[in-house]
């Protein structure tokens, strides 16, 4: 019995011994292992980061972008390489070295212009940026986003738009933020279309503009201040060139100020409730020297209107002014495509040519209204044959104020249809 006792007791000496050393030798081992993986990192010193880069700034541009790379100061610094995803697995990069060639004075700091056409690369994207300095030593990461234009934005991009002035002798441009001109050419009366010219100007004359054409247009961005590139939009515009108002192109005296009177296209004159719409100039001392009472009809009242295109009339009506004392109105018309003063008219108001009704155009007379009392408020001019015209002439030789002859109208309408080929 107590001999199997201290087999036992040697028997467990000898197991425990055995662990120990088994543990002794583990240590050994695992110690051997650890020395060895530090010595990867400690076998040249101790690991030295290069100083990394400050800050990234981005100016976009069309499938490019520059990068401005403002490192922190670094006497050892040889180079940056710029990184970016080409897919969610690919990297493109490239090294931007330190030198001279390199360096931006004016924004002081260092930059490269990415080209990422290639790849179409467009809208947000974000690069990295690590220093390298003369050991070859890494800096820690910067990244930031940039945006690059492309096809997709430039698509969005809608032009300018297009306005006319009110006699529609004019383009009138109304510009978008970051715009910087227009492509602009118009259709004329011929059919054909001007060059395309650029324009930066808000308004472009219409000259032998085709009424009904169009104006086509296409406008260049530049977004921002600091982008690299312009962009112009993908489609034109074009916008219908409208119909001219009627207008006022002479009439008897240049002291009358209702020159501005407008007129719709169908022909009416609107009344304006506070003020008269014409009011001839026979009270001027001037013109009454030469017609007193109807003494000679080639000095008579005159009130011509371009209507700007071709009509055909069926009527015009004539509206007295309470105290405008019409008596006789001739009426006129003319199918000359621009109206022509009279030559001879001069600028001396003091002589009578100054005052002669218009002759140098092809007039035709259609008839006379007669107001057989001055309170007479209109008279109409009904036509059996419809009459071609393009303009309109009012001649008015006497009046019922034998005084000095004063008159007013306060309204006329056409009743006419455009001429459509």
């Amino acid at each position: 019995m107590l001999n199997n006792l201290n087999r036992l007791r040697i028997m467990l000496r000898y197991i425990k011994n055995g662990i120990i050393g088994l543990c002794l030798l583990c240590g050994i081992v695992s110690c051997d292992d650890a020395s060895s993986f530090l010595d990867q990192y400690t076998e040249n010193g101790p690991i030295i980061y290069a100083a990394k880069v400050n800050e990234l700034a981005f100016q976009s541009g069309y499938y490019r972008v520059r990068v401005n790379i403002f490192p922190s100061d670094d006497v050892n610094r040889d180079y940056c390489m710029l990184k970016w995803n080409i897919t969610n697995d690919v990297k493109d990069s490239v090294k931007v070295e330190y030198s001279e060639a390199n360096y931006d004075a004016e924004l002081e700091c260092y930059y490269k212009i990415i080209d990422v056409s290639e790849h179409n690369i467009q809208g947000n994207l974000l690069i990295e940026a690590q220093n390298v300095d003369i050991f070859g030593n890494k800096s820690l990461k910067t990244n930031e986003g940039a945006f690059i234009y492309g096809l997709v934005y430039q698509s969005a991009l809608l032009n300018d738009g297009i306005g006319f002035s009110p006699d529609v002798d004019e383009i009138i441009i109304g510009r978008k933020i970051g715009s910087t001109g227009n492509f602009v050419s118009y259709e004329k009366t011929d059919g054909t279309f001007t060059d395309e010219v650029f324009i930066t100007d808000n308004t472009f004359p219409l000259v032998n503009a085709k009424i009904g054409g169009v104006v086509r247009n296409k406008t260049k961005f530049h977004i921002h201040e600091t982008d690299i590139d312009t962009l112009v939009t993908t489609k034109y515009t074009e916008t219908i060139i409208p119909y001219p108002p009627a207008q006022i192109v002479d009439y008897c005296t240049e002291a009358n100020d209702d020159l501005a009177a407008k007129f719709a296209f169908d022909g009416l004159v609107n009344h304006n409730s506070s003020t008269n719409m014409w009011h001839t100039g026979w009270m001027d001392p001037d013109h009454q020297k030469f017609h007193n009472n109807n003494s000679d009809p080639t000095l008579a009242h005159y009130y011509v209107i371009d209507y700007k295109d071709e009509f055909t009339m069926n009527s015009i009506t004539v509206y007295n002014d309470v105290v405008g004392f019409l008596k006789t109105v001739d009426v006129w018309i003319s199918n000359d495509s621009e109206y022509i003063a009279n030559s001879d008219k001069g600028t001396d108001r003091t002589v009578a040519d100054y005052w002669k009704v218009p002759h140098e155009n092809t007039w035709t007379k259609i008839g006379t209204l007669s107001f057989e009392k001055a309170s007479d408020l209109s008279r109409r001019l009904e036509l059996e044959t419809p009459q071609e015209f393009r303009m309109v002439m009012l001649t008015m030789p006497d009046s019922h104020n034998t005084g000095n002859g004063n008159i007013r109208i306060s309204e006329i309408k056409v009743d006419a249809n455009r001429i459509i080929d």
